[in-house]
């Protein structure tokens, strides 16, 4: 059992420090800000219920006294079971505790990484409190600096969680006629995110990982003979002609006489969505997609997790002691 307690006398009343926690994992988070794990986020704020995270791991809210208090139970899909508690106490007229509370037990294979988890949280809630005094105080006094190493683990090792949807969902299938394959990915719009599917297009497909952009170019060198076509040195921003986009969705596509493709963005919900759909129109096109489905998650999954995490820019408070 992990029990981990850290604490931060701040000189800014309870109502000051309150006021940022209840901006944690809104769209306007001015609370949880660290470069050691992502941004969090939480779907309905912190009202009892919501649900969200940071990156793989995901917690619902339990507890909630505004400005005071907020109690958030670990989904166990990671292998993690307990509960962390952010509590704001009053501490005199103008000053209080910032305290964080984890109780969980780690199960399977993430209790051999114990030690490392726990260096990396640490590092992260001595971030959060770090923020939140010096967005109040102008100043930080953190007991005990994040060892260099866990810091740059914590940065090298941040990635966005993306998740299959499984079988494409009806509405959110590109129209395309008669589907042979489909597949849907989707990853959470994080505080500070566009929401824009133009302006994902054009970072996840207008500049993918460089092990996608290579093996993108071997794909287009090894079918052009064969007269697949494909987006060429011309490519556009968003990586394939774009067909339709009313602001809330884009849909882009190729058609050729082998194969015809479509990829659809949406953006609702605090979630992005990315789904394929392919028609086969011959036997070269049945040839091709039989590999190149096999390679096709890998490389969705690998270019929704490049989206950059937002730059959060947050103002200093006025009140600075």
């Amino acid at each position: 059992m992990i029990e981990n307690v850290h604490e931060r006398r701040i000189a800014a009343s309870a109502d000051e420090v309150g006021e940022l926690l209840e901006t944690w994992g809104s769209a306007g988070d001015r609370f949880w800000r660290t470069d050691v794990s992502e941004p969090a986020w939480l779907d309905r704020g912190l009202d009892v219920g919501s649900r969200g995270g940071h990156g793989p791991v995901r917690y619902t809210v339990t507890h909630h006294l505004p400005r005071r208090r907020v109690d958030l139970a670990f989904e166990p899909d990671l292998g993690l079971r307990g509960r962390h508690t952010f509590e704001i106490r009053p501490a005199g007229a103008d000053a209080c505790v910032a305290r964080h509370e984890l109780v969980a037990a780690t199960e399977g294979w993430l209790t051999l990484l114990r030690p490392l988890l726990i260096a990396l949280h640490d590092a992260t809630v001595e971030d959060v409190l770090d923020h939140v005094q010096r967005e109040l105080t102008g100043s930080a006094n953190r007991g005990q600096p994040t060892s260099p190493v866990i810091r740059i683990l914590g940065r090298t090792s941040r990635s966005r969680a993306v998740k299959s949807c499984g079988e494409c969902p009806q509405d959110l299938a590109p129209s395309i006629g008669p589907i042979d394959a489909s597949d849907c990915f989707t990853t959470v719009i994080l505080p500070g995110d566009p929401t824009e599917p133009r302006r994902w297009a054009e970072q996840v497909f207008g500049r993918p990982p460089r092990w996608v952009g290579f093996l993108l170019s071997l794909r287009d060198a090894a079918v052009r003979p064969f007269g697949l076509r494909t987006p060429g040195h011309a490519r556009p921003a968003t990586g394939l002609p774009v067909l339709t986009d009313d602001g809330n969705e884009l849909v882009m596509g190729l058609d050729d006489r082998h194969l015809d493709g479509r990829v659809r963005i949406t953006a609702r919900d605090r979630h992005v969505h990315l789904t394929t759909s392919v028609t086969i129109n011959t036997r070269l096109g049945h040839i091709y997609w039989a590999v190149a489905r096999h390679v096709h998650p890998l490389v969705v999954q690998s270019m929704l997790g490049s989206m950059p995490f937002p730059a959060v820019v947050i103002e200093p408070s006025n009140r600075v002691r």
